[in-house]
């Protein structure tokens, strides 16, 4: 009856429940959809679901590629705007909104690693090798 009251949308699962809905249903974008929808932290900092494109790991890596390429290719110019400035006042006119297009490239290059995390679940546990990136990074002192 629970797990029917879920997938009705009469309740919603807590996010343990939904993790776990995740791996039994192998669909690793349960977990995206429920902080997207969700989690009020979701709801600000997570991308949108790519529905209307092919999610297979190949295509994502092909496609994260070319953003790459893209804000290499603009790290130079945000990196002149961005020499001695700590906050938005520092800024001259134009600056800030000409950083803020170059920054639209990075995003896009995050976007895309987002996505590959979640189609590589397929192949591979990501919340273990996030674990252990993040276990070296404590080892290396960086946390």
């Amino acid at each position: 009856r629970t797990l029917s009251n879920y997938e009705a949308g009469v309740t919603l699962p807590g996010p343990d429940v939904a993790l776990q809905m995740s791996k039994v249903y192998k669909d690793p974008w349960i977990t995206q959809r429920y902080c997207k929808e969700c989690c009020a932290i979701g709801q600000a900092y997570s991308y949108e679901i790519l529905d209307n494109v092919n999610l297979d790991p190949a295509s994502v890596l092909l496609k994260l590629v070319g953003e790459m390429e893209e804000a290499q290719a603009v790290l130079t110019n945000m990196l002149a705007i961005a020499v001695n400035k700590n906050e938005r006042e520092d800024f001259k006119e134009g600056e800030c909104e000409e950083f803020v297009r170059y920054l639209h490239e990075f995003l896009d290059v995050e976007h895309n690693v987002e996505i590959l995390k979640i189609s590589l679940n397929k192949w591979c546990d990501m919340a273990d090798l996030i674990a252990e990136h993040n276990q070296k990074c404590k080892l290396r002192g960086y946390a």
